[in-house]
């Protein structure tokens, strides 16, 4: 197990405890390859500030390189109720005025400094982002006043605010959400209108495009920087949010100069020719048929606040095949139909239940028979069980039905012919 150095309350100023792991002795820590984290997790009491940090020694990079950094790893921190905090304490205010916290992309040491901490369990975790040229080994520190819990199983921020998958403590964002706990909502562009935004050094601006499911799209971005300082870099990705080590590297002009360079900083900020009547960037697709959504990142590469316009026009291809005709297969697999053609009388898709004769639906068409078994013909059975009779064939002298009554000799209904005969047995008048 790790050992905790304790500190007597009399060091003026010190930390109660200090905890480190590193990639010597016999209990160090294993070294990491991209996808790999470890996570630990402190009983902290209050009254004394929480600190991590986390360092390494990287790789050595080309002089010429945008960034420097070729391994990456993530310090995470999570308190009481959810909190996160990221190396170096980065964030970045989104376009709906929240602060979302960023990851630290270019330095190899992070730091966590939580000044007042709540009482409670904290999980420290350590993500090995990127790892090109690995293995990568570190070292890790916390002080304060905490209780060392062991190893823990690394979690996610807020449960990813229901956006995403935790996986192995990072959140796998879905759909147009992004950043580390997929709180930001990524907003879509409309085609041929321009918006306008700031953005702050390591941080990112993130925008999408909908190109449409059926392939055949294509776009043409504008990307212009509108202050006199600050380097905004943008970055295209078709499959989610773009990030410094999926894009960066060093960039090559071609031999005219003329932008925008052949690289994956497709601003190429970095060459030579940047600076005045370049301050417009322009990125086509150049024929490519494409389909689906290509988020759009805006960095602050170097150094102050950057001002930018954007503005994206695009186009879309319908299940016509027709430019921006806005046609989509219906649920029966027709284009641009309404998909009724293939709806059961229940309103399920391909249930093959039809109204019977009677007007319901999956029906077995008796529902509305008369009599007679004929559909809505109105027949019924009277009185004396006869179909569409007039309830006379039962009726006795009395008119109610199946009484047997009948009109005896004296003429009375129902009588004993007593009526009418005299003591002589003989009808009276006879």
């Amino acid at each position: 197990p790790t050992k905790i150095l304790r500190f007597p309350p009399a060091v003026s100023g010190g930390p109660a405890a200090l905890w480190l792991m590193d990639d010597l002795g016999p209990h160090a820590v294993a070294c990491t390859h991209t996808g790999d984290v470890f996570a630990w997790s402190f009983a902290v009491r209050e009254g004394q500030a929480f600190k991590v940090t986390l360092s390494w020694t990287d790789t050595p990079s080309s002089l010429t390189a945008d960034i420097v950094l070729n391994n990456d790893l993530d310090l995470v921190v999570t308190g009481p109720g959810g909190k996160m905090w990221l190396g170096n304490n980065l964030s970045w205010t989104g376009p709906n005025g929240v602060a979302h916290p960023n990851f630290d992309r270019i330095n190899n040491n992070e730091d966590v400094l939580v000044v007042a901490p709540l009482a409670g369990t904290y999980n420290v975790s350590v993500k090995a982002h990127a790892i090109p040229e690995g293995p990568q080994c570190f070292a890790i520190v916390a002080t304060g006043d905490f209780t060392f819990g062991g190893a823990s199983t690394p979690g996610c921020p807020s449960d990813c605010n229901g956006h995403g998958v935790c996986d192995a403590g990072e959140c796998r964002c879905q759909g147009l959400w992004a950043y580390p706990d997929c709180s930001l909502p990524v907003p879509l562009l409309a085609s041929g209108v321009a918006v306008q935004g700031v953005v702050k050094h390591d941080t990112w601006a993130l925008y999408a495009i909908d190109l449409g499911e059926y392939t055949g799209g294509s776009f043409r971005i504008e990307m212009t920087r509108t202050s006199s300082v600050g380097d905004p870099d943008l970055y295209i990705k078709g499959d989610g949010a773009p990030s410094y080590k999926e894009t960066a590297k060093s960039c090559a002009c071609p031999d005219d100069g003329t932008p925008p360079c052949e690289c994956k900083e497709i601003t190429c900020d970095s060459c030579e020719d940047y600076g005045a009547g370049h301050n417009t960037r322009v990125v086509e697709s150049f024929g490519e048929k494409l389909r689906g959504v290509f988020v759009l990142g805006i960095v602050g590469f170097c150094c102050d606040d950057a001002r930018f316009t954007l503005k994206a026009i695009f186009t879309t291809v319908g299940c016509d095949g027709g430019v921006d005709s806005g046609k989509v297969m219906d649920e029966c697999g027709n284009c641009g139909e309404d998909g009724a053609t293939c709806l059961g009388c229940d309103g399920e898709v391909g249930s093959g239940k039809k109204d019977d004769a009677c007007g319901e639906c999956d029906g077995d068409g008796k529902s509305c028979w008369g009599c007679d078994e004929l559909p809505n013909s109105g027949k019924v059975d009277d009185v004396c069980g006869e179909c569409d009779g007039d309830g006379l064939a039962c009726l006795g002298c009395d008119e109610l039905p199946f009484s047997g009554a009948e009109i005896d000799v004296c003429g009375e209904c129902g009588g004993d012919n007593s009526t009418c005969v005299g003591c002589d047995g003989e009808l009276f008048g006879k």
